[in-house]
């Protein structure tokens, strides 16, 4: 044994999120990821609601639009991330939602040290498959706070192939195709397909512009044994 003793590794928290209040009491969805919420009329009299600034109660709708494509109605604590996805002008304080309760946080779950590994895997895969290849270490920053499973990482490299052949992707060599970190922050696998780059077959160059310019003589001597071809011809 060498004196020496084995430990188990460290769990380490994978995701910390902030979970909707009675989310399942007022969410339900046949099918996940539904293009709309649920307001109830109650909410413009719960305390909260009253108590909340123009800034949280912005905020408090964008995150319920957010948790909705979660089954369990939870949304990444990042405040970067919830800032890229929702286009707001200034960096999120849920600060007034945790304290009223509107949000609850808490570390969702723990996995082994080993699990690493395995995201770290889909993560090369993608990052091998998208065209633009700048600003690695942003993308797996939000890489890891989005933490795709299989599915999710097929659904990506699909939207990736077919985004690739738009006018968009293709135009100027590539100069519009969005950074990695970018596309994945504004989950950018769910933009509906646009208009696919097509590039018609090049029209032949016409014989006649090939052929070399000729001197008047040249052009009556042609002219001449047309002449007595026709008359041959005729006979």
């Amino acid at each position: 044994m060498n004196g020496k003793i084995k430990t188990k590794k460290p769990l380490r928290p994978i995701m910390q999120y902030l979970t909707i209040k009675n989310w399942k009491k007022f969410q339900h969805y046949r099918d996940r990821n539904p293009p709309w919420i649920k307001l109830h009329n109650e909410i413009l009299t719960s305390h909260d609601w009253i108590s909340f600034d123009d800034n949280a109660k912005l905020l408090a709708i964008v995150c319920m639009i957010i948790a909705s494509k979660d089954i369990d109605g939870r949304i990444p604590a990042d405040e970067k991330y919830i800032q890229e996805v929702s286009r707001l002008k200034k960096t999120p304080d849920f600060k007034p939602l945790i304290e009223s309760g509107f949000l609850v946080g808490g570390v969702i779950e723990h996995k082994e040290e080993t699990k690493k590994e395995e995201y770290k895997d889909y993560f090369e895969v993608f990052w091998k498959h998208y065209p633009r290849k700048q600003g690695k270490g942003e993308a797996l920053k939000a890489w890891k706070v989005i933490r795709p499973n299989r599915d999710l990482v097929v659904k990506m490299l699909r939207a990736i192939k077919t985004q690739s052949a738009s006018a968009d992707w293709q135009k100027d060599n590539g100069q519009f195709i969005p950074h990695p970190a970018t596309w994945l922050r504004a989950q950018r696998w769910e933009d509906e397909p646009t208009k696919v780059a097509v590039y018609a077959e090049p029209i032949p160059r016409p014989a006649i512009l090939d052929m070399p310019d000729i001197t008047e003589e040249q052009r009556l001597e042609n002219m001449r044994r047309l002449k007595e071809l026709t008359s041959t011809m005729g006979r």
